[in-house]
């Protein structure tokens, strides 16, 4: 087994050595993500959805293309629809891309690092956005390609989805926030929050995806769904990762972390999932069809 692949791998195991799990920004952000983009649709895709998905809505199957790798069999997504399980995780490499900090990356240096081309998150997101619009695929598959698009649009707006340091997406990084050993991938997953991914599995998104949805209206996010947002946005979290939070690392040491680091840095998780939310939406707008 190469090092490259034990880095995909171990990328997305939120802490090494623990009950794997791939939940980028963990259950409650996905929620949140797939609401702000629930709001967001247009008349004639909002319809579409419901043809696939009936009354459950997308922050439903928001966390299912993360659930699948560690069930078997038939994988029954919040009763919407049944999708064969990937207990081989097969498909783990579409929820991250692995651009090393130590190398300047552009729009078209990104595909040197998806590996046989399409396991990676960025060209992931561009396919299951072309099988969800095309008239041709089934109901089944485009019902899947909408759950795999709802989840990796976030994951790919997680800055550590997005880089490696030699440290399998920040896993080796460890960490103490509000007293509480963590490593630095897993405390971006739990939204710099003192509760831990299965506490927020829990947890009602909808405040969250309120307070979302006013950074939205403020007009505070930037350049967010026109142009290559695709390729822009991984190369977006890679330049996060590399200048803020590995470099805050390097001072600190993740050391004894607290209210100053929550303030510091949930401002930019949750723009990160704000623009998850506007750019899911137009994605399934475009696929699903305009007013």
């Amino acid at each position: 087994m190469n090092k490259s692949f034990l880095s995909l791998i171990g990328c997305l195991s939120v802490i090494v050595g623990a009950i794997p799990q791939a939940k980028a920004w963990g259950p409650l952000g996905h929620k949140a993500v797939a609401l702000v983009a629930q709001e967001r649709l247009t008349p004639t895709a909002h319809r579409a959805v419901r043809e696939l998905l009936g009354d459950v809505g997308l922050d439903k199957i928001s966390n299912c293309a993360d659930s699948m790798l560690f069930a078997k069999g038939v994988y029954d997504c919040a009763g919407a629809f049944g999708v064969q399980a990937d207990p081989e995780k097969k498909t783990q490499p579409w929820h991250y891309i692995s651009l090393p900090i130590t190398v300047s990356h552009s729009r078209s240096t990104v595909m040197n690092y998806c590996p046989n081309g399409k396991d990676c998150v960025v060209e992931q997101v561009r396919r299951q956005t072309t099988t969800l619009g095309n008239p041709k695929a089934s109901r089944k598959q485009k019902q899947i390609a909408l759950m795999y698009l709802v989840h990796i649009v976030g994951d790919e707006h997680q800055p550590l989805h997005c880089a490696e340091d030699n440290d399998i997406g920040g896993n080796k990084k460890q960490t103490v926030f509000m007293g509480v050993k963590k490593n630095l991938h897993s405390l971006w997953d739990d939204l710099i929050m003192p509760e831990d991914w299965k506490v927020q599995d829990k947890m009602d998104p909808t405040p969250l995806a309120d307070e979302l949805q006013r950074l939205i209206a403020a007009g505070d996010l930037g350049s967010v769904g026109s142009g290559d947002f695709i390729n822009d946005t991984v190369l977006e979290s890679h330049t996060i990762a590399k200048t803020k939070i590995h470099a805050q690392y390097a001072k600190d040491k993740g050391q004894n972390l607290g209210h100053t680091y929550q303030q510091q840095m949930q401002p930019t998780a949750k723009i990160r999932l704000a623009k998850a939310g506007v750019r899911l939406a137009v994605l399934i707008n475009q696929a699903l069809g305009r007013p």
